[in-house]
């Protein structure tokens, strides 16, 4: 796996962390494209390119996915890509302070 991949994999993840706990009810293919979007706005903020794997990725968790069902999660994709960055930049300002 490449560096770029390992880092777009650790952010999809923690965006799960993040997004989806154990009682959420949201299906599947929505946390599959929820995780992976994040990770790719993210990983892309961060000079990361990731499309080679993350839009097919994403294209096949969205398939069948109603135009309404897209819509719902691109607040949550939004709100949690914005968290996390404003989360990274914070801690590389104060690392870079230090």
């Amino acid at each position: 796996m490449s560096e770029a991949q390992s880092v777009d994999m650790l952010i999809h993840e923690i965006a799960h962390s993040l997004m989806h706990r154990e009682d959420d009810t949201t299906s599947r293919k929505a946390r599959e494209v929820e995780a992976e979007s994040v990770a790719y706005v993210v990983s892309s903020y961060l000079g990361i390119d990731t499309s080679s794997y993350s839009f097919g990725y994403v294209a096949g968790w969205a398939s069948s996915k109603e135009v309404k069902e897209l819509q719902e999660s691109m607040s949550r994709i939004r709100n949690t890509a914005h968290d996390l960055i404003e989360k990274i930049d914070k801690k590389y300002k104060r690392n870079k302070a230090a």
